[in-house]
């Protein structure tokens, strides 16, 4: 797989390298950012959790 890409870069030049990093690096970002949401929503469920079963 590294070789193709290697030849695939070797083959179309530069630009082809640079946009794949980008696209790793957008791809990356959105999945950090949902990593985060998801943190955040289990977060808080535990903490509604908490809050219940201090009631009950």
């Amino acid at each position: 797989i590294v070789a193709r890409v290697l030849g695939t870069v070797a083959i179309t030049g530069a630009p082809f390298f640079e946009h794949a990093i980008l696209h790793f690096k957008l791809t990356w970002k959105a999945d950090s950012s949902r990593k985060t949401q998801f943190i955040v929503e289990t977060k808080s469920i535990f903490s509604h959790l908490r809050t219940q079963s201090k009631r009950s």
